[in-house]
């Protein structure tokens, strides 16, 4: 008896334990999902104003950096099937509405050259100039009737390396939080470099690609460095996933630019498939003018439009029936003064 009852009570204490463990995790996730809001809520209030602030200073700046690609096999080994380095110098200001990025390839490469992208307010091109030759048109588009300038220039500011502070896999943060276009599932406290930083775990919604749907990934950011992107994680319809990790210059404070991005894309492997690490130097303001923006600077002439065009095929028309009726008019004389003159003669009776 004394023994069942001995062994009642250790029962008894095992079951109170796990009831005890159970209570207190319950109680730990009630008290962490508040916690969650806020983190969630302190960067809804805090991040626009410090994304706007960077958003500003980029947009009159000129800044250089290299970028050097590393791909590999698909059997995901480490063997490097082919590397390549380019260095890119941007140019962005605001107040001319302009936007230019030069990249050119560096060491051995079959093709060496320099392409460089560039809008302004009428217009977007790309020139290419291969093994020194005179620069050509390869893409051109005029400004849509009626599009608001800030909205090209939104455009051109996409995917701008100079704004990794904000972008998660190619777009602000902010942006695809504002559309729905991402959900945040948790949020946690983690340390890293010695600081305190949040990990949002979000699910996105990819409306395009082989297999769209919605796929799990986590961004890091800095709640007292500017809310910057520390790395980021996404899985996407390909069937991959791009990982990516940001340390930022030291030497500036007001906003948060990036020192080195190291980007890595995976395939059905643990193994990326392609590594791209991006080293920049410290960014100058913009000393551009607004012809370093536009063709002219290249020596080159903006593409006819189609009213344009038309226009310069009706003067084209014209001039060709003009020449043809003087081409006319100089055969007719020319046949005039060739033409054998009649001789009368009078015979006279009896000749």
């Amino acid at each position: 008896m004394r023994k069942f009852v001995a062994d009642s009570r250790w029962i008894f204490a095992i079951i109170g334990s796990l009831l005890a463990g159970l209570l207190v995790e319950n109680v730990s996730r009630a008290a962490q999902s508040p916690a969650q809001a806020d983190w969630q809520a302190r960067f809804l209030a805090e991040a626009p104003a410090e994304y706007a602030r960077l958003e500003a200073t980029v947009g009159r700046l000129e800044m250089r950096y290299v970028c050097e690609y590393s791909y590999y096999p698909a059997d995901g080994s480490r063997r490097i099937t082919r590397k390549i380095s380019n260095q890119v110098r941007t140019v962005f200001d605001d107040r001319l509405g302009g936007a230019r990025s030069e990249s050119s390839t560096l060491g051995s490469v079959a093709r060496p050259g320099v392409t460089v992208d560039a809008c302004n307010p009428q217009y977007t091109f790309e020139v290419d100039s291969q093994r020194d030759n005179p620069f050509v048109i390869s893409q051109y588009a005029a400004k849509p009737s009626g599009e608001d300038e800030r909205a090209l220039w939104a455009k051109q500011l996409e995917n701008y390396r100079g704004l990794t502070a904000e972008d998660f896999d190619g777009t602000s943060l902010l942006q695809l939080l504002k559309s729905g276009e991402i959900t945040l599932k948790s949020s946690t406290v983690v340390g890293l470099n010695g600081k305190t930083k949040v990990r949002f775990d979000c699910d996105r919604v990819f409306k395009a690609g082989p297999k769209p749907g919605t796929y799990a990934g986590w961004v890091i950011v800095d709640p007292s460095f500017h809310w910057a992107v520390q790395s980021y994680e996404q899985h996407n319809p390909a069937g991959g996933m791009r990982r990516e990790t940001i340390e930022y210059n030291p030497s500036i404070s007001d906003v948060a630019f990036p020192k080195r991005i190291v980007e890595e894309d995976f395939g059905w492997y643990e193994r990326p498939a392609l590594q791209m690490v991006i080293n920049f130097d410290d960014p100058q303001p913009s000393q551009a003018v607004a012809k370093d923006f536009t063709l002219e600077s290249f020596g080159l002439e903006p593409p006819a439009g189609p009213a344009q065009q038309k226009r310069r095929n009706v003067a084209l028309m014209i001039l060709i029936n003009g020449g043809l009726l003087l081409a006319l008019v100089l055969l007719f004389v020319l046949y005039r003064r060739r033409k054998p003159k009649h001789q009368w003669v009078t015979l006279r009776a009896g000749q």
